[in-house]
């Protein structure tokens, strides 16, 4: 009877072994795609720009606002114009009770008004 136990605690510890390696492998293939899917959303946000404190009002229509946009985007960088805008967008109220925009920039380097700002 003893060595019955002793047989089937060794295979238990066997059968941990490998599950311990097993989950091992995938925790890590886990934290690769993880990685992989923040490439992926970050690549897709690239051409997005975020506005905070733009005022406008309730009654202010998408068209309104994008021109508002572009005024400020001209400020940047002078050779920016309708085209290079692609989508304007409301998030809604934020804490300081303006609302954020988001706009999606069909530039083909849209980080470069990015830099342009920081180097002012």
């Amino acid at each position: 009877m003893l060595s019955f136990f002793t047989k089937e605690i060794k295979r238990l510890r066997e059968e941990n072994c490998t599950l311990r390696e097993k989950n091992k492998s995938q925790e890590e293939n886990t934290s690769f795609l993880d990685s992989d899917f923040n490439d992926l959303e970050q690549h897709g946000r690239r051409q997005n720009l975020e506005i905070h404190g733009m005022h406008m009002s309730d009654d202010e229509s998408i068209a309104e606002v994008e021109i508002k946009v572009l005024t400020v985007l001209k400020k940047i960088d002078e050779n920016i114009s309708h085209q290079d805008i692609d989508v304007v967008h409301g998030l809604g109220k934020s804490k300081n009770k303006t609302p954020n925009i988001i706009v999606r920039l069909s530039l083909e380097k849209p980080e470069t008004i990015i830099i342009k700002k920081r180097r002012n």
